[in-house]
């Protein structure tokens, strides 16, 4: 993070869950820091939307934070911002504009699921092939490719029909060839693009990657925030 950032993201003490004393650590994950933005390009490779930005930042303990911004060199102040800790067992969502933070205290089993995974994907999918690896903005990554196909089993959903939506990225225009790359190291697919059937692209991408640890205020509440605390949820696993 800046030096403005981490000042907006001091410390505050949170009364402490029973439960996170006992929770199991998180999996080590290699630390770092970027900023994800979306872009939308038309079937002629120009620019026709950009939305900026997510700041991501987690910890060797798999705290992640995510924070929205209208900048992508962090010019503008933070709007809202979400923090998983496996560590203390709690989901945290900050709102600036309303000075307030809202925590949910986590049942213990929830650790492993939000803590950064070792895999890129769940599950196994016959359909998904790979197509090597390469190196993006300093990161290696290895990619992934497949085709999403309407809900229906057809070629085509006719999301793509007409000249007035021929030029903007359309979810629903299937098919949609989905090409994903993926950081072992970091463990976070760096940049996903999907290819509408008019040949829209939609793109996701972190820039500015940091392969460092943030500073520990990232994790924290704001001073002088108003905190609301949501009991645990049930415990479904």
């Amino acid at each position: 993070m800046t030096a403005g950032i981490v000042r907006a993201l001091t410390l505050l003490s949170i009364t402490t869950f029973a439960a996170a004393q006992t929770a199991p650590p998180a999996t080590p994950v290699q630390p770092f820091s970027g900023i994800s933005s979306i872009t939308t390009l038309d079937n002629h490779g120009a620019v026709t939307s950009t939305t900026c930005c997510a700041l991501m930042e987690i910890d060797g303990a798999g705290r992640r934070l995510t924070a929205h911004i209208d900048s992508a060199n962090f010019g503008a102040p933070l709007r809202r911002a979400s923090i998983s800790d496996p560590i203390a067992l709690k989901l945290i969502i900050i709102d600036y504009a309303s000075r307030m933070a809202t925590v949910t205290l986590l049942p213990a089993s929830a650790a492993a699921r939000i803590t950064p995974t070792d895999k890129p994907f769940a599950s196994e999918d016959a359909t998904r092939g790979e197509v090597g690896d390469k190196t993006i903005d300093g990161i290696k990554v290895h990619g992934y490719i497949w085709v999403t196909k309407a809900p229906d089993g057809s070629g085509s959903a006719g999301g793509g029909a007409g000249a007035e939506v021929s030029s903007r990225f359309n979810p629903a225009a299937y098919p949609i060839t989905n090409e994903w790359w993926w950081s072992p190291e970091l463990h976070v697919f760096t940049q996903i693009t999907q290819v509408d059937a008019n040949g829209n692209k939609w793109i996701q991408k972190y820039e500015k990657i940091q392969p460092s640890a943030p500073n520990a205020s990232a994790f924290a509440v704001p001073s002088g925030f108003r905190i609301v605390t949501n009991p645990t949820p049930p415990d479904t696993q």
